[in-house]
């Protein structure tokens, strides 16, 4: 875990043996899980030079992109990931990831059901298909998918993950039975670590639980991903969690910002992108909530919940005209979300209550 050691390590490579293009993918990886960013991507750049058919490379750059909400060029590169490589699964999940980062998620389901078609058992792509499904407000088959994954999962920390992503969608649909029971099947799985212990004391309101969880993770911190360091979200947004439970409104606040400071984990069942809009909301903040909604919506207009949360800020406004829109286009968003979400239920009872 001595990322910069190994970065200086990799630049002597490339130093002695500038057509390595291995090398430059290794070092790109390396500075993106640093969030350099604009290094990463000039020394990937640097490697499709060398090797203009470099897959990996490609799709490191792509995802990257995704990362630093530059979707057209993640396009670009992902897109000719897939012109080289049509019969891998795992360049159709890439582009998948790209279309679902930006809301696109039909154009995302048709990427990873072809992935699939490939490999019936490509695991990442079914995990990534139930993310966008629940995304959409389609809980019953994101679970079905999870449950998939976790049948095909090649080892425990993925069938943790699995079932981690299963207790999410019924805390999510306010079925905490279910939560607690699935929280003790990741347990199995996933000894070493607690996320599925510290997000069901949240819920549960267990703030001081949450707290020692959350010590407990620090103390083992930091994962690895793939050789690089996992992203800094996961630490800030439970600290900002824990704050707003136990009413630090400011603490809370200020470590929702430095969530957002961090690269956005795309790739995971919820990004983190409107915890700073939401604690707004929840505060009573609601000129600062609106605000940070719309920022949300400029690179993702179909974000999950976020026109549904613009509209009970607007409504809380007295901006009837403006939360009427919003909670239409929530509605039109989740057409075909499961009927008995709780946000569906009350958004069209709102509807009607103004007609």
């Amino acid at each position: 875990m001595d990322y910069l050691g190994a970065i200086g390590a990799y630049h002597e490579i490339i130093k002695h043996y500038p057509l390595e293009s291995e090398a430059y993918l290794r070092l790109g990886r390396l500075l993106a899980g640093e969030e350099r960013f604009d290094e990463a991507i000039d020394v990937l750049r640097q490697g499709l030079v060398i090797d203009s058919q470099s897959r990996e490379i490609l799709n490191t750059l792509g995802g990257i992109y995704v990362s630093t909400r530059k979707h057209d060029e993640a396009l670009a590169m992902l897109q000719r990931y897939v012109s080289l490589a049509p019969d891998e699964p795992n360049a159709h999940d890439s582009l998948g990831l790209t279309y679902q980062s930006v809301g696109q998620y039909e154009l995302a389901i048709v990427e990873y059901n072809r992935a699939l078609a490939i490999n019936p058992k490509f695991e990442v792509a079914i995990v990534h298909l139930g993310n966008v499904y629940f995304q959409m407000g389609q809980y019953h088959q994101a679970i079905k998918l999870y449950e998939r994954y976790i049948e095909v999962a090649p080892s425990d920390m993925e069938r943790a993950r699995g079932y981690r992503y299963i207790e999410q969608v019924y805390l999510k649909k306010g079925d905490n039975a279910r939560a607690v029971e699935t929280a003790k099947q990741t347990m199995k799985y996933e000894k070493t670590y607690s996320w599925a212990q510290l997000l069901l004391a949240l819920y549960r309101g267990e703030v001081a639980k949450a707290e020692q969880l959350k010590q407990e993770l620090l103390a083992k911190y930091p994962y690895t991903t793939r050789g690089t360091r996992l992203s800094m979200r996961y630490l800030s947004y439970y600290d900002g969690l824990i704050s707003l439970k136990s009413g630090l409104a400011n603490e809370a606040i200020a470590s929702f910002s430095e969530t957002l400071r961090h690269a956005a984990m795309y790739w995971d069942i919820d990004s983190f992108d409107d915890c700073l809009a939401n604690a707004y909301l929840e505060l009573g903040q609601l000129d600062e909530a609106s605000e940070e909604y719309k920022r949300i919506l400029s690179f993702n207009p179909n974000y999950p919940l976020v026109h549904y949360h613009l509209g009970q800020t607007y409504e809380h406004q007295g901006k009837r005209d403006r939360a009427r829109t919003e909670y239409e286009k929530f509605i039109q968003v989740w057409k075909n979300s499961d009927a008995d979400l709780p946000e569906i239920i009350a958004a069209k009872k709102w509807l009607t209550s103004q007609s």
